[in-house]
């Protein structure tokens, strides 16, 4: 009989407050093997509807190259429905990230909840 171990999940939490640059909520730079990020969620309850965010994601697709941008999603002038947005995430090797920047209104504390597999 075969026996498969299942896989570790790790989660990581916190708060990026939006100052008008564009900031990491989540970066996970040079993993020591191929890993599966599963998600990032990022709270919107404080988002109003005076203020314009874009979440971005990032891969690094070989050995210290850049980080590439893969996808950008913009909340304009509205609150998003529902306001714990989920940004799936796909396998990588090289490394990855999460980012918000904040182009219009208020700075924002937004908390985040990360998880990936290793």
């Amino acid at each position: 009989m075969l026996f498969r171990s299942l896989p570790t999940l790790n989660v990581t939490d916190g708060t990026v407050t939006t100052d008008g640059n564009e900031q990491d909520v989540y970066k996970y730079d040079a993993p020591p093997a191929t890993f599966r990020p599963v998600c990032v969620k990022i709270d919107f309850t404080a988002h109003t509807i005076t203020e314009s965010v874009i979440l971005r994601t990032y891969y690094r697709i070989k050995n210290g190259g850049n980080y590439i941008m893969q996808d950008s999603v913009s909340y304009n002038l509205s609150i998003p429905s529902p306001v714990l947005m989920n940004i799936d995430l796909e396998p990588n090797r090289w490394g990855i990230k999460v980012t918000i920047e904040k182009t219009v209104g208020t700075n924002r504390a937004y908390d985040f909840e990360a998880a990936w597999e290793e």
